[in-house]
């Protein structure tokens, strides 16, 4: 009953799946592995068939959606998926392998009748949702069946649609997260690397990976799985938006309000949507503001995104009035200092005269924002190495390649040390202005190097169409 060549697939209600996971609760089995050994095997001892030959005619039908998932899940993390999934698609009937499937064995065919009758169900199905946990790296994205789905999901095209959702639970763990580590997020996207994914058996692994080289490819794989990922964490964080209770500052009563707004805001300055960080942060200042009054240390790092907003957006009056207030705060302001001090206003200013053209006044903030960066953060940071690559292009732009030189040294000395995530935007940006000024220097090998690294990460956390990544194409390709 599971997938069969030329036939539609079927599915279950969501009211069986209940029924299983009310079963298996009396059980006392937790995962789709424990609920499969103490429930289904057993109920199905005798016939050795699926366990949806048990049930009602009532409770079968034509599948609509497949569910991806790992069975190391509680099996109540799928079942709060297809809930979700049941609300916006009522009366659907659900794949889940663990129902559909004999668990007593299945007949030995060939991998390649797998990936035609297995690509052809999922285009009958149309639908293809993946359960998501935990959200920083989904147990899906580390099993190569899970891939294996995905890929036949995406090459389906227009005729299937994918999503990514995560449990209710894991929405709540994500947002806490977010709160105190905003950082996760990027690092969720940039270690998605699918070809490190693992099956129980090293002939379906084989298979499976010698499948996705011959049809969308790895990097292409990772991409795509990583801007699904990225849509779907931006969509529970613009829930979270809604959600804000304004007076009580909480979202549904387990986050502080004006802390949310800000790395929310972060969040979505960080990919690109600088409006609505905007928004979010004139939010989160007014009720720093209030709370702790217009001269307190508090609200500087919110001031800081608001700059770096205006910069993005080449409004450099409001980016350099907003930087000149923040330091005034951290000069005369009360209230003690948050992390990062000066640094960022440095970095905020020095962008704004870079961009103007007044070279000698962007030398002067990028090589203070680099001694409190390294002050701060270490010498060997992502960080300071961003501020050497900015001074480096401000000596490119006053013809002094000496100084130029000198500070891309220092850059190489920093990728010898490797103090820093390697996944994340920071050193992305450094791997590109590296390899642009490798490619300047007529090194087209070595740039190629630093480029397609770059390139790797900002694919993934930014996304293809980021003004950033086609930035870094654009220079690969004259390699």
């Amino acid at each position: 009953m599971g997938f069969e060549a030329g036939e539609q697939p079927k599915g279950v209600r969501l009211g069986v799946m209940r029924s299983i996971l009310e079963q298996a609760s009396k059980l006392g089995a937790r995962t789709t592995t424990e609920v499969c050994q103490q429930l289904i095997i057993p109920a199905t001892e005798a016939s050795k068939k699926p366990y949806i030959e048990l049930l009602d005619a009532s409770d079968v039908g034509n599948a609509t959606v497949f569910i991806s998932h790992a069975w190391k899940y509680p099996l109540a993390h799928s079942v709060n998926v297809m809930e979700q999934y049941e609300q916006d698609h009522p009366n659907s009937f659900y794949w889940f392998d663990l129902v559909l499937n004999s668990q007593h064995g299945t007949a030995e065919r060939p991998f390649e009748w797998w990936c035609k009758t297995f690509q052809e169900s999922i285009e009958k199905i149309g639908a293809v949702v993946l359960v998501a946990s935990p959200f920083s790296s989904p147990i899906p994205l580390t099993r190569s069946w899970c891939l294996f789905e995905i890929m036949c999901a995406l090459n389906g095209g227009d005729s299937v649609t994918f999503e990514i959702r995560m449990p209710q639970e894991e929405k709540e763990s994500f947002l806490s997260t977010l709160q105190e580590q905003y950082d996760v997020f990027q690092y969720a996207l940039g270690t998605v690397k699918t070809q490190a994914s693992e099956a129980y058996l090293a002939t379906d692994k084989d298979n499976i990976f010698r499948a996705v080289e011959q049809s969308i490819g790895f990097q292409a794989l990772n991409a795509k799985v990583s801007m699904l990922m990225r849509h779907w964490l931006m969509t529970v964080a613009s829930e979270a938006c809604d959600q804000i209770d304004v007076s009580a500052q909480t979202i549904k009563g387990f986050l502080g309000g004006a802390t949310v707004f800000r790395e929310l805001g972060r969040m979505f300055l960080k990919y690109g949507n600088q409006t609505k960080a905007l928004e979010l942060l004139r939010k989160d200042l007014e009720r720093m503001e209030e709370e702790y009054g217009d001269d307190h240390k508090y609200i500087v790092p919110t001031l800081n995104y608001m700059a770096s907003a205006f910069v993005q957006l080449h409004d450099l009056e409001s980016a350099l009035q907003t930087s000149q207030r923040a330091l005034d705060i951290l000069e005369h302001g009360v209230g003690l200092p948050t992390s990062g001090g000066e640094g960022p206003c440095y970095t905020n200013m020095g962008d704004c005269y870079f961009a103007l053209g007044r070279y000698d006044e962007a030398k002067a903030m990028f090589t203070k924002a680099y001694g409190r960066h390294a002050m701060i953060h270490g010498q060997f940071s992502d960080v300071a190495a961003m501020s050497l690559c900015s001074l480096a292009k401000v000596a490119l732009k006053q013809d002094d390649l000496a100084k130029a030189h000198e500070c891309y040294q220092g850059v190489a000395l920093v990728f010898q040390v490797g103090m820093y995530h390697p996944d994340g935007l920071e050193i992305a940006s450094v791997n590109h202005d590296f390899g642009e000024f490798q490619l300047l220097q007529g090194d087209k090998e070595e740039a190629k190097k630093y480029l397609q690294q770059a390139l790797v990460s900002r694919e993934k956390i930014l996304g293809l169409d980021h003004p950033d990544t086609m930035q870094t194409s654009r220079s690969l390709a004259q390699c």
